[in-house]
């Protein structure tokens, strides 16, 4: 650690503070600003989607509140979320964060960058800082300030340095994700344009109309734990798809629910509060692939159309379909009941044009499968070097990605 000094997070802070209590509004206008929250904060980073509006007319924003690039937030509350880290490094437009998270800004003494990776490296220590009951708990912030020790080299190239080789890392990550958010966008417009543009009462040649059931089940092979235990799953989550997109790799004996039984020919779509879209063609790199029984997972009654299912479950109208479909009080425990999907109908096109669909998507789904795995590679990588080059054990120079 030659070269390396160590201070707590509040010496190297010039800013601390939680964020507003909104005046949520619907609609964007003038006086409204966009406000971040807990599930924004994912994976080290902001994503926008679930952000909301604030009406600064109703609910005014001091300067020191509104985001700057380099701004980093820590999630304040909540099981399981309090004391996820990330860091902003655009803010294309005026924003805030609500009252469960924490803005901290660096002092000029620490690169902005160097400090962000400093403090997502401890994020597990900031995890045990919070305090208070089951469902209540909240991050201590005089705790955060004095007890998280931040140790940076003393010469702020070489902090440019460490900060910069992992932004790369995540750049590349970032990147990866928006290649496959935007093939998927491809594959689901190419579906559109040929198979749901048509008026049923002028169908071409050989196509009809039939409902999902005709040509898709459901499988409900279970998986049960408890009679297999010490078995190394590859499980397929909502947790796991909200925060990566990736499978979680875990022991059985950690997983105590039932599972479904899920291979390279399924396709999986939740149940649970269909409003939020997931989607999901498993990868199954082991043998010992698993699903949560949230999702309803299908699979083709003919092989030769397995591409064209997943295509039609990844549109919208088959979404806008289970939404329309849903049981249970309005919020977050609504459910679509799986059969009543079976009866969702399509345009079956003939046998040619399905061939000839599925070899111009085929390239595209395998695609976002290379890039799902270079990403979870390159996260391990961040993952490993992190704590290493903020410690001063590993010397950045000696790296060359």
């Amino acid at each position: 650690m030659t070269g390396f000094i160590t201070k707590s997070l509040g010496e190297l802070t010039s800013i601390m503070t939680k964020g507003i209590a909104p005046k949520y509004v619907e609609e964007e206008s003038n006086s409204t600003i966009v406000v971040l929250n807990q599930k924004c904060n994912r994976d080290f980073s902001i994503s926008l989607e679930q952000s909301r509006l604030n009406d600064c007319n109703k609910k005014a924003v001091s300067p020191e509140r509104m985001l700057h690039k380099y701004d980093v937030l820590i999630n304040s509350t909540g099981t399981g979320t309090a004391g996820r880290v990330a860091q902003l490094f655009n803010v294309p437009e005026p924003m805030t964060i609500d009252g469960h998270m924490i803005l901290i800004r660096p002092t000029d003494e620490i690169d902005p960058i160097y400090y962000g990776y400093a403090v997502k490296a401890h994020q597990a220590e900031i995890e045990m800082l919070a305090e208070g009951s089951t469902g209540q708990t909240e991050i201590n912030r005089k705790r955060l300030s004095s007890e998280i020790m931040i140790s940076f080299p003393v010469d702020i190239e070489s902090q440019k340095q460490i900060g910069e080789l992992l932004y790369q890392i995540d750049q590349k990550i970032w990147n990866n994700t928006a290649i496959n958010d935007n093939l998927q966008q491809q594959a689901q417009a190419i579906y559109h344009e040929h198979f749901e543009s048509v008026k049923s009462g002028n169908l071409p040649s050989e196509w009809r109309i039939v409902k999902l059931g005709e040509i898709a089940l459901i499988s409900k092979q279970i998986f049960n734990p408890s009679k297999e235990p010490e078995t190394m799953l590859e499980h397929y989550s909502i947790p796991a798809f909200d925060e990566a997109k990736f499978p979680v790799f875990e022991l059985s004996t950690t997983i105590k629910s039932n599972k479904y039984i899920i291979d390279k020919d399924c396709y999986l779509i939740s149940k649970l509060n269909p409003t939020t879209k997931r989607v999901w063609k498993p990868y199954c790199l082991s043998n010992n692939a698993v699903c949560s029984t949230e999702f309803v997972v299908y699979k083709a009654k003919d092989n030769n159309i397995t591409d064209f299912i997943f295509a039609v479950i990844d549109s919208l109208s088959f979404s806008d379909f289970m939404c329309s479909h849903v049981t249970g009080s309005t919020g977050s425990r609504q459910r679509t009941t799986p059969s009543d999907t079976l009866a969702f109908e399509l345009f079956l096109p003939s046998k040619k044009e399905m061939a000839d669909f599925q070899a111009t998507v085929a390239p595209i789904y395998t695609q976002m499968q290379v890039n799902a795995i270079i990403n979870d590679k390159l996260k391990r990588l961040r993952d490993t070097l992190l704590p290493k080059l903020i410690s001063g054990e590993v010397d950045v120079s000696s790296i060359d990605l």
